[in-house]
């Protein structure tokens, strides 16, 4: 059993795991293009998040995530997923036809990997998987999974043009 983090400072161990994601993901070839990440503790729900992104992608709106709470942490599983936080509004870009385009496209390819859950009618979380880890394997499966997801961007880009109202 963990123990139960309640501040920010108790979380640093897990935001520095986080901060050295991020340079690992740095370190990586296909980083260069454009990506961005934000890496930060969330006093509201008490948890750390990392989110890797692209300005294109409405400025951060549309992004990978994993966060951990403490029951991420109690339970060893953490997830990554796709999260679509657009509106019509802001961003002139429909969730609906964003995700139908993209799930068309790559839909097929996101199941086959393993753990991975298509969820087409839920517009802005459409697919994701948990992962099981520990404090010595949390960066590396991490690595991995946004390594495997970021090669979504081409279509991701396309669904943002198709999606544009």
């Amino acid at each position: 059993m963990h123990q139960r983090m309640n501040t920010a400072e108790d979380w640093t161990p897990y935001l520095n795991l986080l901060k050295e994601l991020q340079v690992r993901l740095e370190l990586s070839r296909w980083f260069a293009d454009d990506w961005k990440v934000q890496c930060r503790h969330v006093e509201a729900g008490n948890r750390v998040i990392f989110l890797l992104t692209k300005d294109r992608w409405c400025h951060g709106a549309i992004h990978f995530k994993t966060r951990l709470t403490n029951t991420d942490l109690t339970k060893g599983l953490v997830r990554v997923g796709l999260h679509v936080e657009t509106s019509i509004l802001t961003h002139g870009i429909n969730r609906v036809v964003f995700d139908r385009f993209l799930l068309e496209q790559c839909g097929e390819l996101i199941v086959t990997w393993k753990g991975y859950v298509v969820k087409p009618t839920h517009y802005q979380k459409p697919f994701h998987t948990w992962i099981p880890f520990t404090e010595e394997t949390l960066v590396s499966g991490l690595e991995a999974e946004f390594a495997r997801v970021q090669q979504l961007a081409p279509a991701i880009d396309q669904a943002i043009q198709s999606a544009k109202t």
